[in-house]
C-alpha cells in the first residue's frame, strides 16, 4: 500500500530513516522516492522518473526543519560535494546590522540557555531584528 502511494505521489505517514531507528513524518518531504524506483548514477547523480537530479547531504539538525532547503556546494579534492541547510534568507532579511550589538559570542559546552550571551557592555542585546511592519 505504501509503495503505491509513492508511486502516484500521495503516501502520507511515517518515513524510517536506515537503520537508525528514527521516524520523521512524511510532510517534511517534497517527494519520497521508492529506492527501487531511483537509479543511483555516482555519489551525488540520480535518475528517477526519466529525469536527472542532483543528491545532497541533509546533515541531521536539519531532518526536522519544516522550512525551505538550500545547498551549498563543496569541494572535497576533485569531488564535488551538495550539502543542504536550512533556508535562512528570511531571518537575514530582517537583521538591521546598524544597530547590531558590538558584543563578542563566545560559545561553550552548557551556554546554550537562555540569557548566556552578553553584549559589550554586559546586557543582553535586544535585536537587532526588525519588526514586521519596519
Amino acid at each position: 500500500v505504501a509503495l503505491d502511494a509513492l508511486g502516484q505521489h500521495c503516501y502520507q505517514g511515517g518515513v524510517r530513516l536506515g537503520n537508525t531507528g528514527i521516524v520523521l513524518n512524511s510532510r517534511l518531504f517534497t517527494h519520497l522516492v521508492p529506492l527501487d524506483a531511483l537509479t543511483l548514477q555516482g555519489p551525488t547523480l540520480a535518475r528517477w522518473e526519466g529525469h536527472d537530479w542532483r543528491i545532497s547531504r541533509v546533515p541531521r539538525r536539519s531532518w526536522e526543519h519544516e522550512g525551505r532547503l538550500v545547498v551549498d556546494r563543496e569541494m572535497d579534492g576533485d569531488v564535488e560535494q551538495l550539502i543542504s541547510g536550512e533556508d535562512v534568507s528570511r531571518i537575514r532579511d530582517h537583521v538591521d546590522r546598524q544597530n547590531a550589538d558590538p558584543g563578542v559570542a563566545v560559545f561553550q559546552q552548557g551556554s546554550g540557555r537562555a540569557g548566556s550571551y552578553r553584549g559589550a557592555q554586559g546586557s543582553i542585546p535586544r535585536g537587532p531584528i526588525r519588526g514586521r511592519d519596519s
